[in-house]
């Protein structure tokens, strides 16, 4: 099978899915998805990692990988399907259930070692808790009515199509939804409400950057305290929330106490004048941060930010960290020509990254279907040690039937 045509399947991805608003900025979309934030907002050094899960998209399923990682090697359970040949959303039926996924996204994995996936085409997160075995129920379902049933709506209870999950240093879940960041506060229970919601004026909605009349660009104008096509968080030493406003082109820092319809205290990806205004990586401004719709985040434990880029590769970003800055570094860009095969230095529309506890990046390649894992030092040019869910460094294709080594449209990533 062919490598995907990515042009083409960012024209037919789902409206749930963002695309509508990603096609508007740009013309062609990126795809959604994830990133899992770093283990807390205390930013503590992970342990070894013994474990990966990876957000399997088009495969409808969380994968599960033994350490140590090797290049090809089989998953050992599965989530969301009965085994390792399935594929479809909630393996087949009508609608989810409580073993089931559609498109899942982003991972997060809080410190009692529970998994927590967003759940993207059911419109809600799921919580499973350890020991992870195949085909296992979840533990914990938030999004309504009742607890996710694959509808999608606004408001204090509902989760609307979500690509991302985090966890901050109190334990508080932040669900990334489509242009929001909503958080839930221990303990959680099915069908709660959030506390607090980032993006927006209020609870109520989730329009692109708030709605309002629309500016050249086809959306609203873009401010300090709006959003559109959020896609993932993470939480800085200090506990700063920072968000991957993608449409935008730009990277949001949120200091607490953290309040409904909050500003911004700081972006990255706008370089003028007038901060908090210009939006869209097709400005000059924008691209010359290298920030051309940002997706996942992580940091790491030097406080160094780390973001993927739709089309740019990674950019790491180092403090002290200040409002138009460009990247320290960027490696792993797009393969030369629209042709050309994948390798061990380039990735296709990276998604969700996540530093290990060695080290490493993680990063899921999505548009190569496939993980990279890159080992420091880091460098322009540097090559990664290990694909996941790809034979070799220079195949990226879909996945021919769904297999226990084989990842088609991965996003998330975390490693415990």
């Amino acid at each position: 099978m062919q490598k995907t045509n990515w042009a083409v399947v960012f024209l037919i991805l789902p409206l749930s899915f963002a695309a509508a608003s990603l096609l508007s900025a740009c013309g062609t979309a990126p795809v959604p998805g994830t990133s899992a934030s770093s283990a807390a907002g205390s930013n503590p050094v992970p342990p070894p990692a013994k474990h990966l899960a990876v957000a399997d998209g088009e495969n409808n399923r969380i994968l599960i990988f033994d350490a140590p990682f090797a290049t090809n090697e089989n998953a050992s359970a599965v989530l969301g399907q009965p085994d390792f040949s399935q594929q479809q959303p909630n393996e087949g039926a009508a609608g989810p259930a409580d073993n089931t996924m559609s498109f899942p996204r982003g991972l997060a994995m809080d410190a009692g070692g529970n998994l927590y996936v967003a759940d993207s085409g059911n419109c809600r997160v799921l919580q499973f808790r350890p020991p992870f075995t195949t085909n296992m129920n979840a533990s914990l379902i938030l999004g309504e009515p009742p607890q996710g049933d694959g509808s999608c709506a606004t408001g204090p209870a509902a989760v609307d199509s979500p690509s991302s999950v985090a966890l901050d240093a109190h334990g508080d879940l932040w669900v990334v939804e489509a242009n929001r960041v909503a958080e839930y506060a221990p303990p959680f229970s099915s069908g709660m409400s959030a506390s607090v919601v980032v993006g927006q004026a209020s609870a109520s909605g989730d329009p692109c950057n708030g709605g309002g009349a629309a500016s050249s660009s086809g959306n609203p104008p873009a401010t300090a305290d709006n959003l559109c096509n959020a896609i993932a968080a993470a939480f800085d030493p200090k506990g700063d929330l920072w968000v991957s406003d993608t449409v935008n082109g730009r990277v949001m820092e949120y200091a607490p106490p953290f309040s409904t319809g909050m500003a911004a205290t700081l972006e990255l990806g706008v370089t003028g004048t007038r901060p908090f205004t210009m939006a869209g990586c097709a400005s000059a401004e924008a691209a010359a941060a290298k920030l051309c719709f940002p997706q996942g985040l992580t940091f790491d434990t030097s406080g160094n930010l780390w973001v993927t880029t739709a089309f740019n590769g990674i950019s790491e970003f180092a403090p002290p960290f200040s409002n138009g800055m460009t990247a320290k570094m960027v490696f792993a860009q797009p393969p030369a020509g629209n042709n050309a095969p994948p390798a061990a230095n380039t990735t296709t529309i990276p998604y969700g990254i996540f530093q290990s506890g060695n080290g490493s990046l993680l990063i899921a390649d999505t548009g190569d279907n496939r993980v990279l894992i890159f080992a420091p030092p880091f460098g322009p040019g540097m090559q990664a040690t290990t694909v996941i869910g790809q034979s070799n460094m220079s195949t990226g294709t879909d996945a021919a039937g769904a297999a226990a080594n084989r990842l088609w449209y991965p996003v998330g990533v975390v490693t415990f």
